[in-house]
């Protein structure tokens, strides 16, 4: 998975709903000018050439290695019996 924003007018982004690999947080959504949005999801790679091929503008954050080193920091700070709670 890649962490992502993309970014596009309401009817491309809303196109978007059925890429599949795509998901998107809607709550993040915001009106950056008239009509165009950028979103934040996570994306696997063949997901992104699919949303570049129907117009939209996609900025990667993490890449899946940064995505899967990142997501495996957090867990194994949150199963750390350090403060007595595993």
């Amino acid at each position: 998975m890649n962490l992502i924003e993309i970014e596009g007018p309401a009817e491309i982004l809303r196109g978007l709903l059925d890429v599949e690999g795509l998901s998107l947080s809607t709550r993040s959504a915001t009106e950056i000018s008239p009509n165009r949005f950028v979103v934040s999801g996570t994306a696997t790679d063949a997901a992104i050439a699919t949303v570049q091929s129907r117009g939209a503008t996609v900025r990667t954050i993490m890449d899946n290695a940064q995505y899967d080193a990142h997501v495996n920091r957090v867990f194994s700070q949150i199963s750390r019996d350090d403060t007595g709670v595993t």
